[in-house]
């Protein structure tokens, strides 16, 4: 899934870009704009975590893709958005490639680092 800045517009505010207990379809890379991670309970109340705005990583994503596991939280555009989705096998790959791996191990607990 990619938006490119030139193609027709990305997600608006609003849009669900990744719900929690789904499977993680790829890391995001925010090029525009922002996106709310937030969880939510069964009785309809939210706690947001955090924003990822461009240059920042998506924890949720990172932990989904490093253990394999379902996303933990939902990813919401706050704005019109414009991100690069990199497939799961392709996210692998570049954990092989120290410019990008460094930073993504680095902003992980180290458990989840073997």
């Amino acid at each position: 899934m990619i938006w490119p800045a030139t193609a027709a517009p990305g997600p608006t505010a609003g849009t669900v870009l990744f719900s929690a207990q789904t499977a993680c379809r790829g890391f995001p890379l925010v090029l525009e704009g922002e996106v709310k991670v937030s969880r939510h309970s069964s009785d309809g109340r939210s706690l947001e975590l955090y924003r990822v705005v461009p240059g920042e990583l998506c924890l949720a994503s990172s932990a989904s893709l490093f253990r394999s596991l379902p996303l933990s939280a939902t990813g919401t555009a706050t704005k019109p958005t414009t991100l690069l989705l990199i497939p799961p096998v392709l996210f692998n790959q570049w954990l092989e490639t120290p410019p990008f791996a460094m930073p993504c191990w680095a902003c992980l607990p180290s458990a989840w680092q073997t």
